[in-house]
C-alpha cells in the first residue's frame, strides 16, 4: 500500500506541477499586453468552472491530508501513549473521569447539574481514544438529570446513546431537582422507568417537592429486586421527617401531627422492600425509608443527616439502636438528626467493622444534639477509627463523660474536631494511637472548651499519645494555646492553613514575619488560599 501511495504522490506532483504551469501561462496570455485585457463570456464562464474545480480539489486534499494525519499519529515515536494495549488505556480514562463531584451548587446553578461531559470529551481526542471509549462501556454507565425544562431537553438524546454504549453493565442514575420546578416531561420518567432494572446507584438531590413521586415511582415500580445497592437522597427544601411511604404505611399525619409531605409510591410495601432488600450503601438526607424497614439491614455505608441548619429531622433512640443493630457490618456512619425519647440505660450496640464516624451536632434554633447522646450508643472494634466531630459547645457533664468513655473504648487514629476547640485534656490521653489531630473552623468563642479539666486522671498520670500530625484549618487561634499544646503533647509537626493567629497583647492576627520566631522551634508550615485538607479522603475506605 506504501509503494502504491509513493507512485500516486509521484504523479500527483508532476500533474499539480503541469496544472500551475499552464495556470500561470493562461494568465500571462491575458496580461501581456499593457491595455486592459478583454475577456469573452464563453472564456469568463470556463475560469467560473475551474475555480469551482480548484475548490473540489482542495476538498479533497483535506480528505487526504486527515487520512495521513490519522496514520501518522498511530506512530509509537510520536504518541507513546498508543503504545499501550487498549486495556490499560481505558483504565486510564477510569481514573481520569472518577471520582467526580456530583453534588449540586443550587447557589450557583439553581437549575441543577449537567449531562456529564468527559467521556465526550475523550471520545474526540482522536480516533483510537474514541475507538477505545466506545468500546469501553463502563465509561458511559453514569447518568445525569437535571429535571428542568430548558436543562434535560438536550439529556434525553445524550442519555439514550449512554445506555447503549454502556451495552449490558447496570446504571448509576444522578437526578436533581432544582427549587419551584414549573415545567417537566412525562418522556424523562417514562425512560427511567426503562431502565430500571439496570440502575445499580440512585443518587436523587432534591431542591423542590414536585417530582420526588414520580421519579421514585418510575424507578422503584420497574425496578428488579436485587438490582439496587446505593441509594441517595437529598433534600435541601420542604422536608423534615419524610419517608418513602406506600399506600399501605402513608398517613395524613406525620409523627408530629403535621400534614404528611412523604412521597406516597404506587407499590406495594412488600415490593418495596424487595428492592431495598440488597442496599449496601445508604446515604439520607431528610427523606428516609421508615425505620423499620429492610433498607437499614446489612449496610456498610449508613449517613442520616438533616436538610436544614436551623431545623433538624430526628429519630426516636429505640429506632436509632434497631437501625444500628441491623448494620453489624457497617464500616462508614454519618450522624446528623435529633434524638428523641432517650432511654436512662442503654447498652452500646458493637460495630466491629466501624472505620468512619463522622457526627454533626450543630442545629441553629433547636437544641443541639449533644455529642454523647449518640457516642453512648456506639460500640466500635478494634480497627482505627477515623473520627470527626462537628461541635460547639463541650460542658462538663453525662454528655462529656459519655464521650470520654467512647474515646476510652475506641482505637482513634485520625480526630477531627469542627466548629468548636474539643476539651484536649479530658480527650487526648485517651487516643494512644493517634496519627493526626484536625482543628478545622475552629473560633476562638470556643476556645474555653480547652480548658475543662475535671477528670479522674491527674496530669502526672495522663499517658501521652505518640508523635501524631497537627492540622489547624480556617480557624481562629490562640498563639499561648498553640505554645501550651505543643510543649504538653509533642506533636510530630504542624501545619496551618488560612488561620487568624491571635496573641494576648494584639487585637490583630498575627502576620507571617510575626510566627517566624515560633516556627524555629517547630516543624511548622503555614499555608494562604488553596491549602491541603487532610479529612479529604477519610470516606474512602482500602
Amino acid at each position: 500500500m506504501l509503494e502504491q501511495l509513493n507512485i500516486a504522490s509521484e504523479h500527483l506532483s508532476i500533474a499539480l506541477e503541469r496544472y500551475i504551469h499552464v495556470c500561470l501561462g493562461v494568465r500571462e496570455s491575458y496580461t501581456r499586453e499593457n491595455t486592459f485585457p478583454k475577456i469573452t463570456y464563453q472564456h469568463s464562464r470556463q475560469m467560473d468552472t475551474e475555480l469551482a474545480t480548484i475548490a473540489s480539489y482542495d476538498t479533497q486534499l483535506q480528505r487526504a491530508k486527515l487520512a495521513i494525519s490519522q496514520v501518522r499519529n498511530f506512530s509509537l515515536d510520536l504518541v507513546p501513549v498508543h503504545s499501550l494495549p487498549p486495556e490499560l488505556v481505558t483504565r486510564i480514562f477510569q481514573f481520569a473521569l472518577a471520582p467526580e463531584p456530583h453534588e449540586p451548587d443550587w447557589s450557583q446553578d439553581p437549575k441543577g447539574v449537567g449531562f456529564p461531559q468527559s467521556p465526550d470529551y475523550l471520545a474526540q481526542v482522536c480516533s483510537r481514544w474514541r475507538q477505545i471509549a466506545f468500546a469501553s462501556p463502563s465509561l458511559w454507565s453514569h447518568l445525569n438529570f437535571a429535571l428542568h425544562m430548558s436543562r434535560y431537553q438536550g439529556h434525553l438524546p445524550r442519555a439514550l446513546s449512554y445506555v447503549a454504549r454502556a451495552s449490558q453493565l447496570p446504571l448509576r442514575l444522578y437526578i436533581s431537582e432544582p427549587c419551584e420546578i414549573k415545567q417537566r416531561n412525562p418522556s424523562v420518567f417514562e425512560f427511567i422507568g426503562s431502565i430500571a432494572s439496570r440502575v445499580l446507584a440512585l443518587e436523587y438531590h432534591s431542591g423542590g417537592i414536585e417530582c420526588l413521586a414520580p421519579v421514585l415511582r418510575s424507578l422503584l415500580s420497574n425496578s428488579r429486586a436485587g438490582t439496587l445497592t446505593k441509594l441517595v437522597t437529598n433534600s435541601t427544601s420542604g422536608h423534615l421527617n419524610s419517608f418513602l411511604l406506600t399506600a399501605e404505611t402513608w398517613t395524613a399525619l406525620d409523627d408530629n401531627g403535621l400534614d404528611n409531605m412523604s412521597p406516597c409510591l404506587d407499590i406495594s410495601d412488600e415490593q418495596l422492600e424487595a428492592i431495598f432488600a440488597p442496599l449496601t450503601i445508604l446515604h439520607l438526607r431528610a427523606i428516609f425509608p421508615r425505620w423499620g424497614s429492610a433498607a437499614y439491614h446489612n449496610l456498610v455505608d449508613l449517613r442520616l443527616t438533616s436538610a436544614f441548619r436551623y431545623s433538624w429531622s430526628s429519630i426516636r433512640e429505640a429506632n436509632l439502636v434497631s437501625v444500628l443493630k441491623a448494620s453489624p457490618g457497617l464500616r462508614i456512619l454519618h450522624f446528623a438528626l435529633g434524638i428523641k425519647h432517650r432511654s436512662t440505660e442503654i447498652v452500646a450496640v458493637p460495630l466491629a467493622d466501624l472505620e468512619v464516624l463522622n457526627i454533626k451536632t450543630v442545629c441553629t434554633y433547636a437544641k443541639h444534639l449533644e455529642v454523647g447522646s449518640i457516642l453512648r450508643l456506639i460500640a466500635p472494634g478494634r480497627r482505627p477509627l477515623r473520627l470527626t466531630i462537628e461541635n460547639a459547645v463541650y460542658e462538663e457533664g453525662p454528655s462529656m463523660d459519655e464521650t470520654v468513655q467512647f474515646f476510652e473504648r475506641s482505637n482513634i487514629t485520625r480526630f477531627c474536631a469542627k466548629e468548636g476547640y474539643p476539651p484536649v485534656k479530658r480527650l487526648l490521653p485517651r487516643t494512644l494511637n493517634l496519627e493526626e489531630l484536625v482543628f478545622s473552623s475552629c473560633k476562638l468563642t470556643w476556645r474555653a472548651n480547652i480548658d475543662l479539666s475535671n477528670d479522674q486522671y491527674r496530669a502526672s498520670q495522663s499517658p501521652e499519645p505518640a508523635p501524631f500530625s497537627w492540622y489547624i484549618r480556617e480557624s481562629q487561634v490562640d498563639l499561648d494555646d498553640i505554645l501550651v499544646f505543643y510543649n504538653d503533647y509533642h506533636p510530630r509537626s504542624l501545619a496551618l492553613a488560612n488561620c487568624d493567629v491571635y496573641d494576648a497583647e494584639y487585637e490583630e492576627p498575627l502576620t507571617e514575619d510575626e510566627l517566624w520566631e515560633f516556627s524555629q522551634s517547630a516543624c511548622f508550615r503555614s499555608y494562604e488560599g488553596l491549602s491541603p485538607d487532610p479529612t479529604a479522603n477519610w470516606d474512602i475506605l482500602d
